[in-house]
């Protein structure tokens, strides 16, 4: 595979038929001309309908966290739909470290439902509420349309359990 997905994330991965393009692809997605857009139901509503959460990330003792010594990390989220205490935020990645959206959202307070590790608990839906759901190749040399992969019936019966 091209791209990565965290465990439970839904959504979209990226295969190439050879190893020349898998290299040319993730070299793109590296230099952001693949922008991959992904979705998430987290608690509360962000304060700001769009921003950038830009904190670095470290692995320490076998576990992700925000620290000054690790990593740059860079989330842009965007909030889609907000309703009492939730919220479906759109997500897009400068860099793409591992439990990234993940690790940010929780650390700004706004954990993705579902996800046991970083985020909080639901009755609705029984893994992270995170979907790879758009890639984007404006900006490729590949002429590819954009692909996107709708929400999975899981998410939307957690969106549709939160707003009854």
């Amino acid at each position: 595979p091209v791209n990565r997905l965290d465990f439970g994330t839904s959504g979209l991965i990226l295969f190439a038929k050879s190893a020349e393009i898998q290299a040319k692809l993730s070299k793109e997605i590296q230099e952001h001309r693949i922008e991959r857009i992904y979705y998430a139901v987290v608690r509360g509503v962000p304060a700001a309908a769009s921003g950038v959460i830009s904190l670095p990330i470290a692995n320490i003792d076998g576990n992700r966290r925000i620290n000054e010594g690790g990593r740059e990390a860079e989330t842009f989220y965007r909030v889609i739909k907000a309703w009492q205490g939730y919220s479906l935020l759109e997500i897009s990645l400068k860099t793409g470290r591992t439990h990234q959206i993940r690790i940010h959202l929780s650390y700004i307070g706004h954990p993705i439902l579902g996800d046991l590790k970083y985020g909080v608990k639901s009755d609705f839906i029984n893994r992270p509420a995170l979907h790879a759901g758009k890639l984007d190749f404006q900006k490729s040399e590949f002429k590819i349309p954009e692909l996107a992969a709708a929400l999975p019936e899981d998410m939307a019966g957690l969106l549709e359990a939160l707003q009854a």
